[in-house]
């Protein structure tokens, strides 16, 4: 069996200073892995944050996985805004185990995609590889 290794409620400071509180997932090893970000306002711990993306899977597949509370929900700090701070709380690829330029994607549907789809094309355009949107 592949290992992994998982951090629980791990502190990821945005660029204004609020704390974003996230899941991650690693593989085994000292990376630079590509990432794959969920990041969603129903909390990080509910059986809703597995749909379509299995952290577990994805990890011994060799990704590194980021599920993280939006800002005002739940673990994390700061007040909940939608669409009001997407943009600038999208540094997840400056993580020391990426090198910032390593694949990455963005998985869910409509309510778990669209926190973190704002973050990427204006702040990270190089980073992102992929887009997994939900079926109809």
């Amino acid at each position: 069996m592949t290992e992994i290794r998982i951090e629980f409620d791990v502190p990821a400071e945005m660029r204004d200073g609020t704390v974003l509180r996230e899941d991650v997932y690693r593989p085994g090893g000292t990376g630079p892995w590509p990432v794959l970000l969920s990041r969603l306002p129903y909390g990080k711990h509910t059986p809703i944050a597995a749909i379509g993306l299995d952290p577990l899977a994805a990890a011994r597949r060799g990704f590194m996985v980021v599920i993280q509370d939006t800002r005002g929900r739940f673990a994390s700090e700061g007040e909940w805004e939608p669409w009001t701070y997407e943009e600038s709380d999208g540094p997840f690829l400056n993580a020391p185990e990426t090198d910032g330029q390593d694949a990455a994607g963005i998985d869910g549907g409509s309510p778990l995609r669209s926190p973190s789809v704002p973050a990427m094309p204006r702040t990270l355009p190089i980073g992102l590889r992929a887009l997994r949107p939900a079926r109809r």
